[in-house]
């Protein structure tokens, strides 16, 4: 078993300026957000550079989540 694996996983949504026919928004499941920054960097070549802000989403609420780039 990871040492994730025992750590509370919260939900991060990371956005960035973004042209308009590229990815401006990610929602993570990581432990913290450095962890999440890392993972979008690491798994989007759209957020490997830059800037970019990270947000931690409470679950105590509804709320959704999908964020898409509708200038393509």
């Amino acid at each position: 078993m990871s040492n994730q694996d025992n750590q509370n996983l919260k939900v991060f949504v990371v956005s960035r300026r973004a042209d308009w026919c590229e990815d401006d928004a990610i929602a993570v499941l990581a432990v913290d957000k450095l962890h999440a920054e890392r993972c979008a960097r690491c798994n989007s070549s759209y957020f490997a550079k830059g800037e970019v802000i990270v947000t931690e989403i409470k679950p105590d609420k509804e709320k959704v989540i999908l964020i898409s780039n509708v200038g393509a």
